[in-house]
């Protein structure tokens, strides 16, 4: 028996899977982790590119946590990952405004990342504004669901970041424009 700790390899030893599939699964996430940073360096280039007061604020954040702060708000503006698409392990009901929805065992459930990250009754007022460092009830990451939650959160949410964080601070200090604005399909 391996002792349990909140990582892929130990979770999936703990699952009784064989060392090839946890190769997979572990090619798989580092994969996935790398197409998801680059998506969201570009995301966050674009975004403090296009406004000179929040690439200032970012530039001169003295303290990690101010840009990591900035590099939240924006993950959570602009989710990589709109949908999270999983299946119901067991019989739910659920009751929201006073309707009942039943879902089902095995039923397909869309987690519509985007909205849930701009629900004003999570993340307050003006849900659709940057706010660096918004208040959040306990339990809510600074990105909500952008990382995901639970057992299927990103494993490699706070190297994402890390990476972002070293790469924009070193980039962002060079005069750079934007040539062309891209477009969104």
């Amino acid at each position: 028996m391996h002792p349990t700790k909140e990582d892929v390899i130990s979770h999936l030893l703990a699952e009784g899977y064989r060392e090839p599939a946890i190769l997979i699964e572990c090619v798989t996430y580092g994969a996935a982790g790398m197409a998801t940073t680059r998506e969201f360096i570009s995301m966050t280039v674009l975004h403090l590119l296009a406004d000179a007061d929040r690439r200032a604020r970012y530039l001169a954040g003295e303290e990690v946590e101010e840009r990591f702060d900035i590099l939240h708000e924006i993950l959570r503006l602009e989710p990589i990952i709109g949908h999270l698409y999983r299946r119901a392990a067991r019989d739910l009901d659920l009751t929201v405004d006073g309707e009942t929805v039943a879902i089902r065992r095995g039923q397909l459930i869309d987690l519509y990342v985007r909205q849930a990250n701009s629900d004003a009754s999570t993340v307050g007022e003006c849900p659709l504004d940057m706010r660096p460092g918004r208040p959040l009830p306990r339990g809510i990451g600074p990105e909500v669901m952008s990382f995901g939650d639970g057992h299927h959160k990103c494993p490699g949410n706070s190297l994402a970041i890390q990476e972002t964080d070293i790469l924009l601070t070193r980039l962002l200090r060079h005069e750079l424009v934007v040539a062309k604005a891209p477009v969104m399909h």
